[in-house]
């Protein structure tokens, strides 16, 4: 189960990335980003497309290898945890509706988050609570 959940999100990862390189205005323009500079489209281009292409190649690593994946799912838990959390708390005022496009991200977060922590749940070793080696 690892395995495939560290593999799904390393292609969305490495999907989206190369989306974010190629058109970075139309993905920006997606989710209602704007980017009114070129200091803008760098950042971008940086966080949107290198980071998440880092993401995708590490899940991809790990689910390519036993010895990374308790650690990737770790990573998992702690990121999607972030990132629903924030993503919610900042339109705790305005409501989900004010989300438009970028709602699919939210329940695409939330969707990998359960499956993160489903994924720790099943690979912990039942006599110790821990993860296993």
């Amino acid at each position: 189960m690892s395995q495939t959940y560290l593999l799904a999100n390393a292609v969305l990862y490495l999907l989206f990335s190369v989306w974010c390189v190629i058109s970075p205005v139309n993905t920006a323009s997606f989710i209602g980003f704007l980017t009114t500079s070129p200091a803008g489209q760098s950042e971008w281009m940086a966080v949107y497309g290198g980071l998440q292409g880092a993401l995708g190649l590490f899940f991809l690593h790990a689910g390519l290898s036993k010895r990374h994946q308790s650690s990737a799912i770790l990573l998992a838990c702690y990121l999607y945890t972030g990132l629903v959390a924030l993503r919610l708390l900042s339109v705790y005022d305005t409501g989900l509706a004010t989300l438009g496009n970028a709602k699919m991200t939210l329940g695409l977060e939330v969707i990998l988050g359960l499956g993160a922590y489903f994924s720790w749940w099943f690979t912990r070793s039942p006599s110790s609570g821990t993860h296993k080696p």
